[in-house]
């Protein structure tokens, strides 16, 4: 696990679409080589966002989303850039 500041390490935060502190970026890494699948959690991974927080690791690790071949054809459709975000409130 890395950490990094969002203002002294810019070019980091930028290549990771961070925008939001705290943050974290869930990423796979084989060697020197990391891999990222776009999943990133803004604020602290508390109550039931911690749940999310295990489960995107495991998937991660896993190198599988999980997803059938039906889902992975119509995901293959869109023409223009998607960018899903899901949003949470504290309980």
């Amino acid at each position: 696990m890395n950490t990094y500041d969002i203002q002294s390490d810019a070019v980091v935060a930028v290549q990771y679409h961070v925008d939001k502190t705290p943050g974290l970026v869930i990423a796979a890494k084989d060697g020197d080589e990391v891999t990222d699948f776009g999943i990133r959690l803004a604020g602290i991974p508390a109550g039931h966002k911690f749940s999310s927080l295990i489960q995107d690791i495991l998937l991660v690790s896993g190198r599988d989303s999980g997803l059938n071949d039906q889902t992975r054809e119509a995901l293959q459709g869109p023409k223009e850039p998607v960018n899903p975000q899901v949003f949470v409130t504290p309980t």
